[in-house]
């Protein structure tokens, strides 16, 4: 019976250690805007959204619109996501 205790409480600490290990990374997407002669766009609209292959649920969720800043860049976080 002891045996069987320690050989648990040694699995659930495995288990533990190791799911710690794993961090999760940021899902970013950042777009930038220029023009045809690769000048930068500040104060662009831009709209994402999804147009899967495959059913994800819904896609209206994913969808995000933002301006770009002064650097022509909008920056969009999709971390809760996945």
């Amino acid at each position: 019976m002891r045996l069987r205790s320690f050989r648990l409480l040694a699995l659930v600490v495995t288990a533990a250690l190791f799911s710690a290990c794993n961090k999760e990374k940021d899902t970013i997407a950042v777009i930038t805007v220029e023009d045809e002669d690769g000048s930068i766009i500040p104060g662009a609209y831009v709209k994402l959204y999804a147009n899967p292959t495959f059913p994800i649920g819904d896609p209206s969720r994913l969808m995000q619109e933002k301006m770009t800043d002064s650097q022509g860049r909008a920056s969009f976080d999709y971390t809760d996501f996945y």
